[in-house]
């Protein structure tokens, strides 16, 4: 299993799960903020992903007892989860499968859930709506389009980044481009099965309900993030009994950038 330490080691632990078409490596954006608040950032790879081994996991409900497990082994019995994009909903599944040990939950640019297709569609990347469709109906297109994109130059990756990218976030993620490539040629490092399985898991039912997240969840999302519309935000924050909506003016989908002080200190805050 792969999995990535960031921020202060002695600090207070959050859980981080990584977004979609990404690895355990996009919790480093978050770690210079997290060693100065205070915060030990443990990212652990999904199935198929980075290094970690495929497993059998059918649903996002069945990440937990993997993410705990190891939680576990490292000796954090209470803790706070964040995930971001495509990690929301495996920081939501955390929540609801261990209310005794997650204290809190932010969601980072995530998604309501796309099972309806509805909500898919109105996803602001072509590559997304494609492939979350094509994971379930027909894989093995969809592995062939993820081993393509796999191949692409750094500076295709890179132009691509940037062309997703609003206001003030986009100088930033210019200065930062090295390391959002790192991250997703490691979501492919043993191949596609797993980058097509968690497009797969995520595109069907999630397997809990979101009514049973019962700890406090702030849901943050860019007014102008053009992957995931801000009404998703929204709607996901009003599902959960103890949500809380916060949107970020200026802002894009590249939040652990741009806020991840913000953003772990309130994760931390009146403990």
């Amino acid at each position: 299993m792969g999995v990535e330490l960031t921020g202060d080691p002695a600090g207070y632990p959050v859980l981080w799960c990584h977004g979609g078409l990404s690895s355990r490596l996009d919790a480093l954006s978050v770690g210079p903020a997290a060693e100065a608040a205070g915060v030990a950032i443990v990212s652990i790879d999904r199935p198929g992903i980075g290094t970690s081994v495929r497993r059998s996991e059918q649903s996002v409900a069945d990440w937990p007892q993997v993410a705990l497990k190891e939680m576990s082994r490292l000796g954090h019995e209470r803790f706070a989860v964040a995930g971001w994009s495509a990690g929301g909903p495996y920081a939501l599944a955390c929540a609801a499968a261990a209310p005794d040990r997650v204290e809190k939950v932010a969601t980072i640019a995530a998604m309501h859930p796309i099972d309806d297709d509805r909500y898919r569609r109105e996803l602001g990347m072509r590559l997304d709506r494609i492939l979350f469709k094509w994971s379930v109906d027909r894989p093995r297109m969809a592995r062939m389009l993820v081993r393509a994109g796999s191949h692409a130059p750094d500076w295709m990756i890179i132009n691509d980044v940037i062309k997703m990218t609003v206001g003030a976030e986009r100088q930033l993620m210019r200065a930062r481009s090295s390391l959002v490539v790192d991250f997703i040629r490691e979501a492919t490092r043993c191949g596609c099965e797993g980058v097509v399985h968690d497009y797969a898991r995520l595109a069907t039912d999630w397997g809990f309900e979101l009514s049973s997240v019962s700890c406090p969840v702030t849901v943050w999302h860019g007014v102008d993030d053009p992957l995931v519309p801000l009404d998703h935000g929204r709607k996901l924050a009003g599902r959960l009994p103890n949500g809380r909506f916060e949107p970020l003016t200026d802002r894009g989908h590249f939040l652990p950038f741009t806020d991840a002080t913000g953003i772990l200190h309130d994760l931390t805050r009146q403990r």
